[in-house]
């Protein structure tokens, strides 16, 4: 190899305005450069490598995925709240009975078309003792 040939640079050098191309192969390169690794010297001409990548490449299913999971949690802890309201509007509904001749109904029968195959009144089954034992234990 010429002397001072790698000194201008290891892939090729500008000179009065256009690139030169270095003057051994890249294969030659190559070889010096692995001699010079195996002898324990260090490369000079390497350039200072950057930082490395810290954000992850990924698809937008599995950020989703993640952000449900996250969700999911949140609303885990939010789970016995939510079960009390949906047993009270549970309890609502069976006061307010449609379609049927029970003692205390606000909707006699012919009244609502239909209405009588959409709820039952569970007032006839459960009894008055029945009905407050099934209120102490919701709440």
């Amino acid at each position: 190899t010429p002397p001072g040939e790698l000194g201008k640079g290891v892939w090729g050098y500008w000179e009065l305005g256009a690139w030169k191309p270095l003057g051994i192969s890249g294969r030659q390169r190559a070889r010096l450069r692995k001699e010079v690794l195996l002898a324990g010297e260090d490369w000079a001409y390497d350039p200072p490598r950057g930082e490395m990548r810290t954000k992850r490449k990924g698809n937008k299913v599995d950020c989703i995925a993640a952000e449900k999971r996250a969700n999911t949690v949140e609303l885990m802890k939010k789970m016995p709240q939510m079960l009390l309201d949906y047993k009270r509007l549970q309890l609502r509904l069976l006061v307010v009975c449609t379609g049927c001749r029970a003692r205390g109904c606000r909707w006699p029968r012919g009244r609502r078309p239909g209405s009588r195959r959409t709820r039952v009144c569970r007032r006839r089954t459960t009894g008055p003792s029945a009905w407050s034992s099934l209120t102490r234990s919701m709440f």
